[in-house]
């Protein structure tokens, strides 16, 4: 018997739909939202599930690798693109939106999404962090800069080693506003060593690439350049039809 399963997965709970080849209902429930958890659901109702749809979002990587270790055929589907057929329903329910994900597997109108390694995921946590990193720099910069115009200090340039000698000596001098300050230009001291603690990290992680080797051998290539590339083309399979 052909079998269809649609999950609405949230936070807690997974709703789960089941249906049959020609769209009939065979079971619909819910179970913890874990891959253990939806796997045994699946394994117990659903012995002969052709496809497994879940909608992309925060949870769709851990659940995706969960279930195709467990070797069920789960497919990650695109959120926007199944959300304008779920909300074409009556009354849109958690359990609505399994038995809808369900019937969009039988009936093939999903666009299926790609699911990156765990790896490549690690790698990407490693420069989202240091991106962050460096626009909080900027706005502590930016808020030191605007607190000092408001008494009439304008300090001009680069905020690099003699912006914030320049920034300890109106503090050493004890102005009213010296104890923010010191805060601000703590906070931006503490984010810079983190920034080049990340570095670190990068450079370790682009020379044991060989990919990015390869590409830092460019002339004007760095390391986040070329690791920022490899983490964009990850796939080399997604790119199949691409003509040179």
């Amino acid at each position: 018997m052909e079998q269809y399963i649609g999950l609405d997965v949230s936070q807690d709970l997974t709703h789960v739909c089941v249906v049959d080849r020609d769209g009939n209902k065979l079971w619909e429930g819910d179970c913890p939202s874990t891959p253990e958890g939806i796997g045994e659901t699946v394994k117990k109702h659903a012995p002969h599930a052709l496809k497994i749809g879940l909608e992309s979002g925060h949870l769709s990587t851990w659940h995706w690798h969960g279930l195709n270790d467990m070797g069920l055929p789960a497919i990650c589907i695109d959120a926007y693109h199944a959300h304008g057929v779920l909300r074409l329903q009556m009354n849109k329910t958690d359990k609505n939106d399994a038995h809808g994900i369900a019937q969009i597997m039988r009936c093939n109108w999903y666009k299926e999404v790609t699911i990156k390694s765990f790896e490549n995921h690690e790698s990407r946590a490693l420069f989202r962090t240091r991106s962050n990193l460096v626009s909080m720099r900027t706005d502590v910069v930016n808020q030191i800069r605007g607190m000092l115009k408001t008494f009439g200090i304008l300090i001009k340039g680069i905020a690099g080693v003699a912006f914030e000698k320049h920034i300890q000596e109106i503090i050493d001098e004890g102005t009213a506003i010296a104890a923010p300050l010191q805060i601000q230009l703590d906070m931006l001291r503490m984010i810079k060593q983190k920034i080049n603690d990340l570095d670190e990290l990068v450079l370790d992680h682009a020379y044991a690439c060989q990919d990015c080797r390869i590409l830092m051998s460019i002339p004007g290539v760095g390391p986040m350049t070329a690791a920022n590339f490899v983490l964009a083309v990850y796939d080399a399979d997604r790119f199949k039809n691409l003509k040179a």
